[in-house]
């Protein structure tokens, strides 16, 4: 969801948003900060791009993965937590 906000947000040609703030208005539900399904949420805001990360509160508990995603894919990357 934090992913598809903001490539709803850079597609409107003004560039990725600086700042949370910014990103208000594109994003319907607040992930950074929040745990969900055992998975904490946080990103990296550039007017460039951005990077968003999941990982898990209680590694090995909650989760194995620490998950990634950046502008420049569509893909998600993974590793395993430590």
């Amino acid at each position: 969801a934090i992913s598809a906000a903001l490539r709803v947000y850079g597609a409107e040609g003004t560039g990725y948003p600086a700042n949370q703030e910014e990103l208000k208005t594109a994003l319907k539900e607040t992930y950074p900060g929040e745990t969900i399904n055992g998975y904490g949420y946080s990103y990296i805001l550039r007017k460039d791009g951005y990077e968003i990360t999941a990982k898990p509160i209680a590694c090995g508990k909650t989760g194995n993965k620490i998950f990634k995603i950046t502008e420049a894919s569509t893909d998600v990357s993974e590793e395993l937590c430590k």
